[in-house]
């Protein structure tokens, strides 16, 4: 499992995930996070071997989809960075 952050509240719009680039983590994102989350809610993820999320041998494009699919709670708009 991620570590999560949220920011903001469940609303009518569609929900945001962010997922942050290499050495990054979900912090990276507050600033923006807070401000995209003043109309719809956001969750930023640390991704695995980043953050606070676990650190896995494993860390293979195959296994950070695996991952994020397993943080998606119904329908949400994905950013990513890299």
């Amino acid at each position: 499992m991620l570590n999560t952050v949220t920011h903001g509240t469940d609303t009518s719009a569609t929900p945001l995930l962010i997922a942050h680039g290499l050495f990054g983590s979900a912090r990276n994102w507050g600033v923006v996070a807070k401000r995209l989350a003043e109309k719809r809610q956001v969750q930023a993820v640390d991704m695995r071997n980043h953050g606070e999320s676990p650190w896995l041998d494993s860390h293979g494009y195959h296994d950070m989809a695996s991952d994020l699919a397993g943080t998606i709670d119904g329908t949400m708009d994905v950013l990513g960075h890299s």
